[in-house]
């Protein structure tokens, strides 16, 4: 018999509903959607019925959470919306701005950079006067990442420094390292290579030592571009076939395409025409796949071009 089944069994609606709640964040945390919505929107009812009001806001939070990592960006909403006026009523401060941090966070993926930068604001405000220190660096983070986005480049630069310092403070390697991706990347589009360089291989050493498999190969692809960038072609193949290894082991095909097509153009950038087509066939096969028809395009007018050069120069 399991806890919640004697809880019930005894009439103790508070236990049961409380093991409903702790069942589905146990759900959410692995990745099991289906199951924590159930378990969730359950307790949440049985919270409602015997007026728990924190129990049942906090299952909303859950589960606004939940729409929000399956992108459904409008139930998403509508739950962090409805959660973040309850804790806000019962005096959850930590929750509030919890919720409207994840409000912030959903305008910026859907685009709306004014309102994702009111919300998260905000909770920056309200995270630094509750003396959450975490939950206003990840707000700074957010906030330098669409700063960059729209292109300004040095408020994006101030935004993520200030957030690198204050997870180093707290000693989140992984959000001081993000955060000193997002400053290469930064560096980078400002054609700084050197000072981009140095930033990108930091994070991804630290990324590594973190076990961060994914952070660290993005550094090695935005590393592998500098160097093609600059004509150092045989580090820019290094770097994109360690990217790819590591993408693969990981199973991420888009970002393994990705750098297949750049080993690809690389190739072509040397002259190097049958491993060029060999390499961008296989992106464009792979592009194809996995639904992205832009890459896959890109991949095509390559090859298409490679096949003008040979048949204008039959030397070649």
């Amino acid at each position: 018999m399991d806890a919640k089944t004697q809880f019930e069994n005894i009439g103790n609606q508070l236990g049961a509903a409380d093991c409903l709640h702790k069942l589905g964040e146990i759900y959410r945390i692995q990745d099991g959607y289906s199951q924590a919505i159930e378990k969730l929107t359950d307790a949440r009812t049985q919270f409602e019925n015997i007026g728990n009001q924190l129990g049942a806001a906090q299952c909303l939070h859950s589960l606004g959470n939940i729409h929000y990592m399956q992108g459904e960006y409008p139930q998403a909403m509508e739950k962090l919306t409805d959660a973040r006026s309850q804790l806000e009523k019962i005096g959850d401060q930590l929750g509030a701005a919890q919720c409207l941090r994840s409000l912030g966070n959903i305008h910026y993926m859907q685009g709306e950079d004014p309102q994702a930068i009111e919300k998260l604001t905000d909770a920056r405000t309200q995270f630094e006067k509750i003396g959450n220190q975490l939950g206003a660096a990840q707000c700074l983070k957010s906030l330098g990442d669409i700063h960059y986005i729209q292109g300004e480049y040095p408020q994006a630069m101030e935004k993520l420094t200030d957030a690198r310092t204050q997870f180093k403070k707290i000693g989140s390697q992984l959000g001081a390292a993000q955060c000193l991706k997002s400053l290469g990347k930064i560096h980078h589009m400002q054609g700084e290579y050197p000072q981009a360089m140095e930033k990108l291989t930091d994070a991804r050493i630290q990324f590594e030592k973190i076990g961060n498999p994914l952070g660290a190969a993005q550094c090695l692809t935005r590393l592998g571009n500098i160097h093609s960038i600059q004509g150092e072609y045989p580090q820019a193949m290094e770097k994109f076939t360690d990217a790819r290894t590591q993408f693969e082991k990981i199973g991420n095909q888009l970002l393994a395409a990705y750098c297949l097509q750049s080993l690809g153009d690389t190739h072509y950038m040397q002259g190097e025409h049958p491993e060029a087509i060999e390499k961008l066939t296989s992106a464009k096969n792979l592009f194809e796949k996995i639904g992205d028809q832009n890459r896959a395009a890109q991949c095509m007018k390559s090859l298409d071009d490679i096949q003008v050069k040979l048949s204008m120069s039959p030397t070649l």
